[in-house]
């Protein structure tokens, strides 16, 4: 028994080799389709905020594919909503995606919610009422250029980060120049990133949060 108990598991083992070397050999095209329906949900924070309760709050995350042409085929809507003030919408992004062949990766092209409460009050919930955002176009967005994140396969995730410096702005309100730097993990079951803002020469100029994010399907 106790070999045929080995025997077995070294077959899982090789099997599960085989099955991951295949996923690391296998092209862009297999790579984005699996990429594209590893996004949709509905995530929270919890676990996380109850390991660093004075490190993260609760936040409720909604992405869902829709149509919105002039962003492009392929769009997740996000919403994030702050689970301790009834769900006061905090964050609200499109994300395009596309194969970027000459980088040999995917592209998420990030298009940010202007902060409008007209503009929040109006399109609030679209995750399941798409029609609220299906007119919506890049001019209505948050002009920021140089913002998109680009993904590879690593083992068993997609893991993606922005260019360093080319998300570059003035921090709010001052006459700084600063850029954003983001990064990302895409597994089966979560959505983390990691955000960040940086003087030019790559000194830290705020810290976003303390650790990643980290967003559990449910």
């Amino acid at each position: 028994m106790q070999v045929g108990g080995l025997l077995f598991s070294l077959t899982l083992a090789v099997l599960s080799g085989t099955a991951q070397a295949q996923a690391n050999m296998e092209g862009l095209d297999a790579q984005y389709e699996r990429f594209l329906s590893w996004w949709p949900g509905t995530y929270d924070n919890e676990r996380q905020v109850a390991l660093a309760p004075s490190s993260f709050t609760p936040v409720r995350l909604y992405l869902e594919p829709v149509d919105v042409p002039a962003f492009g085929a392929d769009v997740i809507y996000g919403e994030w909503q702050d689970a301790q003030r009834d769900f006061r919408v905090i964050r609200q992004r499109f994300y395009s995606f596309e194969i970027d062949h000459a980088r040999q990766a995917l592209r998420l092209k990030l298009h940010i919610f202007p902060p409008s409460p007209e503009l929040v009050e109006r399109t609030r919930g679209a995750y399941s009422e798409p029609s609220k955002i299906a007119a919506l176009t890049p001019a209505d967005m948050f002009p920021l250029a140089g913002c998109d994140v680009y993904f590879q396969w690593r083992e068993d995730h997609f893991a993606g980060a922005m260019d360093k410096g080319s998300c570059a702005f003035k921090a709010p309100g001052t006459s700084d120049d600063i850029y954003s730097w983001s990064q990302m993990r895409l597994t089966d079951t979560s959505f983390e990133y990691l955000d960040g803002w940086f003087n030019p020469d790559g000194s830290v100029y705020r810290v976003l949060a303390d650790d990643w994010y980290i967003f559990e399907r449910r």
